[in-house]
């Protein structure tokens, strides 16, 4: 497991890609929850989530190895998988709490341009906390589906080199 999702060297096959994703992507749904349900912690594992683009990033390094493709391809593989997770987030978000997210923007835009800065912040505030309880355990989960959604994606556009390349023998 160190040489799956500690190291940018070697080649990795589509199925060692899928588990690395899987362990990353729950990795975080973990320490999300905890956060969610422990809030003086949020901070910290929020750093240690983000900490955890390290080995995706690795990760994805390895796979377009195994393609014969260097490992800078990842940056464009990293751009896919934010695009992807994005537009899972942003369904989900209009899907589960439309009318919510609506009222919102037309409370905050009007304050805005009313020139209310201080009521806009409580806008912000009142409804950030409102969307957070209506959303919180929902966008984990669906972050956790668009990320290996994301991942398949990114295993399907990758080939495959069968032959031993510059990064390693076949996988």
């Amino acid at each position: 497991m160190g040489n799956l999702l500690f190291s940018p060297n070697g080649r990795l096959n589509k199925q060692d890609f899928i588990k690395g994703a899987a362990i990353i992507a729950g990795v975080y749904a973990i320490l999300s929850l905890v956060g969610v349900a422990v809030k003086p912690l949020s901070v910290v594992l929020g750093l240690l989530g983000f900490l955890l683009f390290i080995p995706f990033i690795f990760i994805m390094i390895k796979r377009s190895h195994d393609g014969g493709k260097s490992g800078w391809l990842s940056i464009v593989w990293l751009l896919l998988w934010a695009l992807i997770v994005g537009i899972f987030y942003t369904v989900a978000v209009f899907m589960f709490e439309g009318e919510l997210i609506k009222e919102y923007f037309s409370l905050f835009i009007e304050a805005t341009e009313a020139g209310d800065q201080e009521a806009a912040e409580a806008i912000n505030i009142e409804y950030g906390e409102k969307i957070e309880a209506a959303l919180g355990m929902k966008l984990i989960l669906v972050g956790f589906i668009g990320s290996m959604a994301g991942a398949y994606f990114i295993n399907f556009l990758t080939g495959k080199d069968f032959e031993e390349n510059q990064y390693g023998p076949v996988v």
